[in-house]
């Protein structure tokens, strides 16, 4: 399996093996979806020498106040006309690191009104091309 979701708050969404995600959402059975909207704190991995293409992925914590820490030690390189990485907190903190790149264009959120429903606040947007690494941002 491409992207297994294991534990409970947090949820772990870990990209294990090289995979090409379809615009579609995860409904209990990861495969390879790019849409993870979860109940809880979530953490996000790529792994070391893994790719994801396709339409990247999208966590998004459903969870108020809930946090979103992203981990790409990989690659992400999308091939559709959407963003690489969007990471979607409801009101509670979202960090991205790690030794990963992303390339096409990567968009970060955090829901400035934790309730899931709208207040999307853009606080990072990822250029075409970029590498992109822990050291490159620091939202506190």
């Amino acid at each position: 399996m491409a992207i297994t979701v294991t534990g409970a708050n947090p949820t772990r969404v870990t990209v294990v093996s090289n995979t090409v995600t379809a615009d579609t959402t995860f409904n209990g059975s990861a495969t390879n979806d790019r849409n993870y909207a979860i109940g809880d704190d979530i953490i996000g991995v790529v792994n070391a020498g893994v790719m994801v293409g396709g339409f990247g992925l999208r966590l998004e914590t459903i969870a108020v106040n809930g946090d979103i820490a992203m981990t790409n030690n990989g690659g992400i390189a999308v091939t559709h006309a959407t963003t690489g990485v969007a990471l979607a907190g409801n009101g509670g903190s979202v960090t991205y690191g790690g030794t990963g790149f992303i390339t096409n264009h990567s968009n970060v959120f955090n829901d400035s009104n934790g309730n899931g429903a709208g207040g999307n606040v853009l606080f990072a947007d990822l250029n075409n091309g970029l590498a992109v690494t822990n050291a490159d941002f620091l939202v506190v």
